[in-house]
């Protein structure tokens, strides 16, 4: 390709590499000056030695650059939304990458650790469905996984007492798997016979959600959903992201946080 008269004025085109040559190091030099930033002036003489390729996309890089601007407030606006300032928070360490969890396995685990605090259940039913007043005095609180419930087994069931009412959850968890086999109008009445409020929203006078909790809700699913319209379809990714935004707790539980943390993962929520 031949060079331009812009080329010219950019870089010297004497300093270009011949074809076949190995690639030269990047200066140490020029690595100090840019670990706090992009040096681009000092880039693109080097991009010069290795190819126009590379010189296009130092070119590029600039403008991208530019368009960013601010990076700092978007960073803050981004830690804002995940509520990356909590020390408790599950995006600060690793996944297990050896664990590759099942929709039972998340829901046993789930149960697991939320059992372990009632400000754990209270939290993870806000998460949920924050549309609902959830009483911040609910007590009695239980949670349990694989709950049979006529034809077939709810997922995840929470529910307690506040105000001699019924408040709870019932849960249908979802990863790849979609809802067919699955009996939503028994989960449904399984809920009701707790005693829980299970209709549209009104006011005052809801006290129990029913949720698909899942990655995507495909048309088969959604279908089935419309012939059940009191479910609710809520993403992982809103509810994980919620739970850890709100959890404060005297201490760090590592298991717990782990376990999240490769909830996150398995759900594609970071993606």
């Amino acid at each position: 390709m031949a060079r331009t008269k812009t080329d010219k004025a950019i870089g010297p085109p004497d300093t270009a590499l011949p074809a076949g040559s190995a690639l030269p190091p990047y200066p140490a030099d020029l690595l100090a000056v840019t670990r706090g930033g992009y040096h681009f002036t000092a880039l693109r003489s080097w991009g010069y030695r290795i190819g126009l390729a590379a010189r296009d996309a130092l070119t590029a890089s600039e403008a991208i650059e530019r368009g960013v601007g601010d990076r700092s407030s978007h960073i803050k606006a981004i830690s804002n939304h995940f509520g990356l300032a909590g020390e408790h928070h599950s995006l600060h360490v690793e996944p297990l990458r050896w664990l590759w969890l099942g929709e039972t396995q998340a829901t046993k685990g789930l149960q697991h650790f939320l059992a372990q605090g009632d400000d754990r259940i209270r939290l993870f039913l806000r998460a949920l469905a924050p549309t609902i007043p959830w009483p911040s005095d609910l007590e009695e609180l239980s949670v349990g996984a694989e709950i049979p419930s006529g034809r077939g087994r709810i997922d995840l069931l929470i529910h307690g007492k506040a105000h001699g009412r019924t408040w709870g959850a019932v849960i249908e968890a979802k990863f790849e798997n979609g809802l067919k086999g699955n009996p939503l109008s028994e989960y449904m009445r399984h809920g009701a016979k707790l005693k829980m409020a299970l209709m549209p929203d009104v006011a005052g006078k809801r006290t129990g959600a029913l949720i698909v909790l899942g990655k995507k809700l495909s048309r088969p699913s959604r279908k089935k959903m419309s012939r059940n319209a009191r479910w609710r379809f809520v993403h992982w990714r809103e509810v994980l992201r919620r739970f850890d935004a709100g959890l404060t707790e005297p201490t760090v539980d590592e298991e717990f946080r782990r376990f999240r943390r490769t909830l996150w993962e398995r759900t594609g929520s970071v993606r």
